[in-house]
């Protein structure tokens, strides 16, 4: 906007008419064209039938859960629950009436000046400490949140940085691609964020000068967000890594990884020649909740974290 030059993305933006057959209140992702006017979003028209029943059915989902944060109705966090194809596939009615919805223990109820009943609560952030007010009437709410700068005691500190995830098995071949792994997804690492590599290793061959590790070499990132891990990125690299014989353990000398898209299937099968059941697993496997959730809670009890829970982006949160 600032050189005049257009240039054509995909943006989000709310649905003012732009695909005809979904609601006018959601945000949709379209063509979008930015120059020196501003940023103009394109018409799309309407989607085909189907693809326009699944939007909607989300989007629903979404809706009455927005309710739900805005009027603190309990009814509308189960009807949510049960609108969502994911948790009504895993739980009966019966098993999603019987969730706990109630209010966080550490929300604070007051009424300012006027005697406006408010409720509060204050959440640490990887950016720092945020407060969240909701007031206003139930057909009216309203939502504030703003970055709260506490003074403090010098002898209190709010420390939201999450301390390094170190292998502590004895297999020093797995250490060297834990640590490879690690080193890796660190590179574009932001700050405040933990790297938590989880390995799927299929096979493990000698060489007369160290070894051959064929794994999935699969790592995600975190930040806390209070007693919660959320989870920020996270990274597939199936593949093959060479470790050399040292004084002290093993080094890598050499990684191959799979290629991404159509290559995908073609470059592991080639990576994996000779070993055909690797090559099957390598393209099959992908880290479970359940490996994942241990994972996590060796990494929250080795550092001692007041951690309650980790959440995957677009899951719910999962109880350690």
């Amino acid at each position: 906007m600032e050189t005049g030059k257009p240039f054509s993305f995909g943006g989000n933006v709310m649905n003012t008419g732009l695909i005809d057959n979904r609601p006018a209140d959601c945000c949709v992702e379209v063509t979008c064209l930015a120059n020196e006017g501003g940023i103009q979003p394109c018409h799309i028209g309407a989607l085909p039938h189907q693809l326009a029943a699944l939007n909607l059915r989300q989007i629903t989902v979404h809706q009455v859960a927005v309710d739900a944060a805005l009027t603190g109705k309990k009814d509308y966090i189960y009807q949510a629950a049960m609108l969502d194809p994911h948790a009504s596939a895993e739980l009966s009615i019966d098993e999603i009436r019987a969730m706990d919805v109630s209010s966080s223990k550490y929300a604070y109820q007051w009424k300012d000046s006027k005697g406006i009943r408010k409720q509060s609560v204050l959440v640490v952030d990887k950016d720092g400490l945020k407060l969240y007010t909701l007031s206003g009437k139930e057909n009216q709410p309203d939502i504030q949140s703003e970055m709260v700068d506490l003074k403090t005691s010098d002898k209190i500190q709010l420390n939201t940085k999450l301390p390094e995830y170190e292998y502590t098995g004895k297999d020093l071949r797995i250490k060297a691609v834990f640590d490879e792994t690690k080193k890796k997804s660190d590179e574009d690492k932001e700050e405040g964020l933990v790297t938590i590599p989880m390995l799927n290793i299929y096979k493990i061959v000698e060489t007369k000068s160290g070894a051959e590790v064929y794994a999935n070499f699969w790592s995600e990132t975190y930040y806390r967000y209070g007693s919660l891990l959320k989870n920020y990125s996270g990274g597939s690299y199936p593949g093959v890594m060479y470790l050399k014989k040292t004084k002290d353990g093993y080094r890598v000398t050499k990684t191959r990884y799979a290629e991404d898209g159509e290559s995908l299937e073609r470059s592991i099968w080639k990576l994996c020649k000779g070993y055909p059941d690797v090559a099957i697993r390598m393209m099959k496997d992908s880290v479970t909740q359940n490996q994942r959730k241990k994972v996590l809670q060796k990494y929250v009890s080795q550092n001692k974290l007041k951690i309650k829970a980790y959440k995957e982006y677009g899951w719910q949160y999962v109880n350690l």
